[in-house]
């Protein structure tokens, strides 16, 4: 998704607007998806003010390596029922502990 980042003086525009003097000035901040008739609007209406400061894009965050896709997903649970008619599955003894299971399992934790 497209993202702006639009810095503008609204304080000084309230301010000036209402007493002709500039007292005080704040900066803001906002995102924008400009992809949305709202966002394209409200981008065209700073712009006409002449308040629009600054477009920066946000950069999309990166991909969850350990995320897999729901065919990746089904095929493990595919091969993990497989595994469990073939025989291939510990179980854990009473008054076994789970890191004591997974260790003879052949996990290293």
């Amino acid at each position: 998704m497209k993202r702006a980042c639009i810095a503008f003086f609204s304080w000084f525009l309230f301010t000036f607007a209402a007493t002709g003097k500039l007292n005080d000035m704040a900066t803001y901040t906002i995102s924008v998806n400009e992809r949305t008739n709202s966002g394209k609007a409200l981008v065209a209406y700073l712009r006409q003010l002449g308040v629009l400061v600054d477009k920066v894009l946000v950069p999309r965050k990166k991909a969850d390596p350990t995320r897999m896709t729901r065919k990746e997903f089904f095929e493990r649970i595919e091969k993990a029922e497989e595994e469990y008619r073939n025989g291939q599955f510990t179980t854990q003894k009473p008054n076994e502990s789970v890191l004591d299971m997974l260790k003879r399992s052949g996990y290293d934790v």
